[in-house]
């Protein structure tokens, strides 16, 4: 009986377990939710388990009871102990004495009961017990995984004093945030609730299940390597485990990614240039007197008389466009603008033409005399042909 009994725990604790791991392989629910509904379970069991012993102590001890009135012929003056079964539920047996053992056999077979119940339930305890143990565990793990997406400042930082700046680029960033850190959390936010829902809807189909389900992913249900890995006293171990296997954190992340983009961009498609840049300077008159700050860097430094000047200003299609056109025509109306379209980014161009050449050279120079003394050692180099610039020649 005790064989079946344990049966019939693992039959149970398994069940559970499967439930949990449906749970588990659920977009809404996952490893947090699981982990509740086992740390309810386990609770339940231990309490269950608490009166179960205290029901088998007092069977027990009426048992007894009933064993030595059966022995020494003795009756109590009133009912003492337990009942297994309700008077009422109790057959009637022929005598006294006859009732009496009958009494025994229905607390024997009570106790006999509570103990293969107590069986029970230290299997499924048992069965269920590595269980709760992968979660916390896979946990971890997960929480490692998503570390692989984590926005470290210093390191950014770094990779941006190794990298030489564009000159006359001005990035900005959505939300008047001060990083891409904070755009992004600010761009995400935006995101309405059913985008999340679909997304690992269909990761969880195209992706996950592909790999045997998140659970078979973090736990290394289908790898035995990986399985013995997870017990390990660190979850790193996990981590460099998976890179000897093709990478597999690695790909989970640019799966992740490539499904993100479309979602992200869909999200900045209303959002460009001109608008991010009305909304880094509020009020407007800022953004006029930020605009013409960069037109006027934007303008060639040579003052060269005689020439003519124009400015291209590619812009996108957007009201904040119309907008910042408005402004520079306004401000610069002697100026010619010619419009040209872009994508995103806001572009201002300024193209000088029909300029003297003397005056450019002039403008170049200046009057510094070092100039014109290093022109005569150029021309006088006797390491250069200089014949292709004879006029013979050109």
């Amino acid at each position: 009986m005790r064989d079946q009994a344990e049966a019939v725990g693992a039959d149970l604790s398994k069940a559970i377990v499967d439930w949990l791991l449906t749970i588990v392989e659920d977009p809404r629910r996952r490893l947090k939710s699981a982990d509740h509904a086992a740390a309810w379970f386990v609770q339940h069991l231990l309490e269950v388990t608490e009166s179960a012993k205290s029901k088998l102590t007092q069977m027990q001890t009426y048992r007894d009871l009933l064993r030595q009135q059966l022995l020494t012929g003795k009756t109590p003056g009133k009912a003492t102990g337990i009942r297994w079964l309700p008077a009422r539920k109790r057959p009637q047996g022929p005598g006294k004495r006859n009732y009496k053992f009958v009494d025994y056999c229905w607390a024997r077979l009570g106790e006999i009961a509570l103990q293969s119940t107590l069986t029970i339930f230290a299997s499924a305890h048992q069965g269920m017990y590595p269980f709760t143990q992968d979660l916390v565990l896979c946990r971890q793990k997960l929480t490692q995984f998503a570390a692989l997406f984590a926005h470290d400042p210093e390191i950014l930082r770094m990779r941006n004093a190794r990298t030489m700046p564009v000159p006359n680029v001005i990035e900005l960033i959505p939300g008047q945030a001060r990083d891409l850190a904070s755009a992004a959390a600010a761009v995400v936010d935006q995101l309405p609730p059913e985008v999340f829902r679909h997304f690992d809807d269909n990761f969880q189909v195209e992706v996950l299940n592909l790999q045997g389900g998140l659970w078979g992913m973090v736990s290394g249900a289908g790898d035995p390597d990986l399985r013995a890995t997870r017990r390990g006293p660190s979850s790193l171990a996990f981590w460099e485990m998976i890179s000897q296997k093709n990478d597999l954190a690695q790909v989970m992340k640019e799966k992740l990614l490539v499904r993100a983009r479309p979602i992200i961009l869909s999200a900045l498609k209303d959002i460009d240039a001109a608008r991010l840049f009305l909304d880094s300077h509020r009020p407007s008159a800022d953004a006029e007197q930020a605009l013409m700050e960069h037109l006027e860097d934007a303008r060639p430094r040579l003052d060269v008389p005689g020439g003519w000047l124009h400015l291209a200003l590619a812009l996108p299609v957007s009201p904040d466009s119309t907008t910042l056109f408005q402004i520079v025509t306004r401000r610069v109306a002697d100026l010619p603008v010619t419009i040209l379209e872009s994508e995103d980014d806001v572009i201002l161009s300024f193209e000088a033409a029909n300029l003297p050449l003397r005056s450019l050279v002039d403008g170049l120079t200046g009057d510094d005399p070092s100039s014109a003394e290093m022109a005569k050692k150029v021309l006088t180099r006797v390491d250069v042909a200089w014949s292709f610039l004879t006029p013979e020649t050109i």
